[in-house]
């Protein structure tokens, strides 16, 4: 008779009496089976363990790579805010440089047209002025350079030779020249032309070499580039191209002792002219100047 003490029951016995030879069997094959279980189990139980760890282990590096991945993240915007903030300041940068060239090209270029627009309106008033006022400056200039010389020969355009002999002829009168003064009509020279030779140089007194001196004078700085300045001048040339003037001085020296004598003609002649300028510019200082000058000549022919 076999009693059985567990519920389940791995083995199966057909009937409830066995032999005596059989029972130990019976023990040792349910021994076996129960072995079987544990065994089971514990496997079970180590690949359940071994499961929750590589979870574990798996959720921990997940972790990790999330944090790391955050961390990147918030670098990588820092990272891009400061280069956008930079190339942003490289383009700000770069805009307000070519903006500031911009400006000052535009600058140069208006005052270059405003030099250019002055300096033709005072060629077109000084070219009309009378010629008589212009004898007179180079007379009154000659007088105060060459007050020891004794013979002073001046060529002139044939229009103005009677001015220019006039006005000479007054500055030696009034002392002003201390010289003897022969005054030629001379068919190479252009109206305004005064080339004038004494006993050691010659000097040229010409309108036109004292608009190239004040033009030089009033000329855009050695900051502006010359490729800039000639446009704009080329421009306002042909819009008024009525107004021609050589752009040098013309001297020419015989004696080396002369040389500064003649700087000083250049300059006073300079000075002269843009006072001349300033006189020029007020049209009612003109026409009293002109009727006074019209006013001594007719004193002078009556006399």
């Amino acid at each position: 008779m076999v009693i059985w003490l567990r519920r389940e029951a791995a083995l199966g016995v057909s009937s409830d009496v066995i032999r005596a030879a059989d029972r130990h069997r019976v023990v040792e094959l349910d021994a076996a089976v129960q072995a079987v279980y544990e065994e089971r189990d514990a496997v079970l139980a180590a690949a359940r363990a071994k499961a929750e760890a590589i979870v574990a282990q798996a959720r921990a590096v997940a972790d990790d790579l999330i944090k790391d991945a955050n961390e990147r993240a918030a670098n990588s915007e820092q990272l891009g805010y400061a280069e956008g903030q930079r190339k942003a300041l490289a383009e700000f940068h770069a805009s307000m440089v070519a903006r500031a060239y911009s400006e000052a090209e535009s600058t140069r270029r208006v005052e270059a047209r405003l030099q250019t627009a002055v300096m033709q309106a005072v060629e077109r008033i000084v070219l009309e002025s009378d010629r008589q006022a212009l004898f007179a400056r180079v007379a009154s200039t000659l007088g105060g350079v060459l007050q020891s010389q004794a013979r002073l020969t001046l060529r002139v355009c044939p229009a103005e030779l009677d001015a220019a002999r006039a006005a000479f002829a007054r500055a030696v009168e009034g002392g002003l020249l201390n010289a003897t003064v022969e005054v030629l009509a001379d068919d190479r020279t252009k109206p305004g032309d005064c080339r004038c030779e004494w006993d050691h140089g010659v000097a040229d007194a010409s309108l036109s070499v004292q608009l190239a001196a004040l033009r030089k004078a009033i000329a855009p700085s050695a900051s502006v580039p010359a490729e800039a300045a000639q446009p704009a001048a080329a421009e306002d040339e042909e819009d008024d191209a009525d107004i021609d003037a050589p752009d040098e001085y013309e001297y020419d020296y015989d004696d080396s002792e002369d040389e500064d004598d003649e700087d000083a003609v250049s300059h006073e002649d300079d000075e002269d002219e843009e006072d001349d300028d300033h006189d020029d510019s007020d049209d009612d200082e003109d026409e009293d100047l002109y009727e006074e000058d019209d006013e001594d000549e007719d004193e002078e022919d009556d006399e």
